[in-house]
């Protein structure tokens, strides 16, 4: 019984749910592989033919089960990560997002392998075995960068310390002559805003999500551009907080659109609200430093 609760919980994490089913690809693939060849050396054995499409069939549907979890598993990320890990985070996801087309590839050329045709029977049930083949070496891949991404980045871990923040250039809007580190503005930015952009924003609103085409296409990493903004246009207006697409998506008060971060993760508080709408209105000063870098303060 224990065990069964241990997995009916293991269901209701996102991370430890993604664990789960990820590796059914890559057991059925396994499994698929020398029934293609039975089904391809014996082409009258009807048996094998119909377990090896049984086989492929079974991982079209898991990869699409896969990453749809896989996605669930990304929302759920909470630690800001870096540049890096993002693009391995996407990499990933973009190979899992085909593996269904190796498998559906596999399952219709063994479904065709069923005619009467010798010729086009032999061709398709060797095309099969081929491209059976190369469905495990794109699985193994893809299964490869997501171990990377727990094993070496600790990427759905809990408690994970992962905390190297994005480093691009970017203007502030410190007073000339006064350093940055100074203005108010700056270090209201640096110990407050940035902590909740990080946490909530930014590991889907990143340059490599948005170089992708994905999460709108917004960047969310500088100040130059969150200004730039992404389809939707700017997401802020320095000064004008209520005119502010960020803050409409955040509140979620657009037609048709819940509050931003999406489900599963747990939407901004007002108080977190208030101090983003507070740096808007304070013209959205900027800076790269992360809080725990900052030069201690020394008085005579």
């Amino acid at each position: 019984m224990s065990d069964l609760n241990s997995i009916l919980n293991a269901l209701h994490s996102p991370p430890m749910r993604h664990a789960m089913f990820g590796h059914l690809p890559i057991a059925l693939c396994v499994l698929g592989i020398p029934l293609a060849l039975a089904a391809a050396v014996l082409p009258r054995n009807v048996t094998c033919r119909v377990m090896a499409i049984i086989a492929f069939a079974l991982l079209t549907i898991a990869a699409f089960v896969t990453t749809n979890s896989g996605d669930a598993a990304h929302a759920a990320i909470t630690a800001p990560l870096s540049q890096d890990v993002y693009a391995l985070i996407d990499r990933h996801q973009d190979m899992a997002e085909k593996l269904w087309l190796f498998g559906g590839g596999v399952t219709v050329l063994l479904a065709l392998s069923a005619l009467r045709l010798p010729l086009l029977r032999t061709l398709t049930a060797w095309l099969a075995v081929v491209l059976s083949g190369a469905t495990l070496v794109w699985v193994s891949f893809t299964a490869d960068l997501g171990g990377q991404l727990v094993y070496q980045h600790g990427v759905g871990v809990p408690k994970t310390t992962a905390l190297a923040l994005a480093a691009s250039p970017s203007a502030t809007l410190a007073p000339a002559g006064k350093p940055a580190a100074e203005d108010p503005r700056i270090a209201f930015f640096r110990d407050t805003v940035q902590p909740i952009l990080a946490e909530n924003c930014q590991k889907c609103h990143n340059s490599a999500r948005a170089a992708r085409g994905k999460s709108g296409k917004l960047d969310q990493t500088s100040r130059e551009t969150i200004l730039q903004g992404g389809r939707s246009g700017p997401a802020i207006v320095p000064g004008k907080p209520e005119e502010s697409l960020l803050i409409k998506r955040l509140k979620g008060v657009l037609p048709g659109e819940d509050p931003m971060p999406p489900s599963p993760n747990t939407p901004l508080t007002d108080d977190q609200i208030a101090k983003i709408e507070q740096w808007i209105r304070d013209g959205a000063a900027w800076t790269n430093i992360p809080a725990e870098s900052r030069e201690p303060t020394h008085s005579n």
